[in-house]
């Protein structure tokens, strides 16, 4: 499609019909509606056609590079329906730190703002206090402070924080600003192994009230002695834990979350084993729904299905491919 022709048509339409024509084509697919090229042409001919796209953008990643060139009200205007907002350093040189992070987190004021509006003076208000952003994802932010993060979450505001991979006590106790609204946190990796987060760390973490779901994946230096921090007190509404690489034995069945946890995952825990999981169903038995095994130090074998007895509401089991179920472990499984 040429700019100067259909294109110039389209553009000359009021933003409400451009933007119906735009939404409306991408949901008749492909075959019949703009191609990408031809989306891209709009974006860089006209704002308004840009709105009209931007408006359905959901995600954003964003390397350090670009942070330093924009401002998060910017984004909250140009993207209404953002929902996960990723920020990463570019490399060593490009971080999401300092003057970078500074300018990206600067109010952007407006004329009336300028001229003394009242509603310049909330310092403290988030720049998507009417928007749908849920999510942040500062993961592979490595060089960011703790009381970067700390502004970070005041200016967002997420749910769910999927935290630096290099966090360290003084980043888990900057969380105390987002008390009111984190309910998923992060601290470790999918892909990477974080040796910084150690037993002593995890009792920096400030009560989180609405906090459900807490991921300590590959944080391979936590052992039963880290997770006695978590207790019910502090999180009281934390009902899943993933403990997938991590050297927890489960002795005492994460007894400060006794009948709290509806779902524990324990992927590759070699230091779990048969006495680790009789003790975990035995303090949640009220509650554990789901359990994953796969790769853990349970013996595979039939006779190590009896310790799950006493989770009477187990609805979801995994015990992975190297697994295989004989007439015991079936017996186990019925009772």
């Amino acid at each position: 499609m040429a700019p100067d022709t259909d294109g110039d048509a389209l553009l000359a339409l009021p933003h409400e019909v451009l933007n119906e024509i735009l939404r409306g084509k991408r949901r008749e697919g492909a075959a019949e509606g703009l191609s990408a090229a031809d989306l891209k042409t709009f974006r860089s001919l006209c704002t308004v056609a840009r709105r009209a796209v931007n408006e359905d953008v959901e995600t954003l990643r964003i390397g350090a590079g670009s942070v330093a060139s924009t401002a998060l009200q910017r984004l909250q205007r140009e993207f209404s329906q953002l929902k996960r907002l990723g920020l990463y350093d570019d490399d060593v040189n490009s971080r999401v730190t300092g003057a970078c992070l500074e300018s990206f987190l600067k109010s952007e004021k407006s004329d009336e703002q300028a001229a003394g509006s009242a509603a310049a003076s909330h310092a403290n208000s988030s720049p998507f206090a009417s928007t749908n952003l849920q999510v942040l994802d500062v993961k592979c932010c490595l060089f960011i402070s703790a009381k970067e993060l700390q502004q970070l979450l005041l200016a967002c505001k997420p749910s769910e924080l999927l935290a630096p991979r290099w966090a360290e006590p003084p980043h888990l106790r900057a969380l105390s600003v987002a008390s009111a609204t984190l309910t998923s946190l992060d601290l470790g990796d999918a892909t990477t192994d974080v040796i910084s987060l150690l037993d002593s760390g995890l009792a920096a973490l400030p009560p989180l009230p609405l906090l459900r779901s807490l991921s300590l994946r590959r944080c391979t230096a936590v052992t039963d002695a880290g997770v006695s921090n978590l207790t019910c007190a502090k999180f009281p509404s934390l009902t899943h834990l993933d403990l997938t690489s991590t050297r927890v034995a489960g002795a005492s069945g994460f007894a400060s979350l006794a009948g709290q946890l509806q779902s524990l995952v324990l992927l590759r825990c070699r230091a779990f084993g048969d006495a680790g999981l009789r003790a975990v169903c035995e303090q949640q038995a009220g509650s554990l729904t789901s359990l994953v095994l796969c790769g853990s130090g349970v013996p595979a074998t039939g006779v190590a299905l009896w310790c799950l007895q006493p989770a009477a509401r187990l609805q979801k089991l995994d015990l992975g491919p190297s697994w295989e179920l004989d007439g015991e472990g079936l017996a186990a499984l019925a009772w």
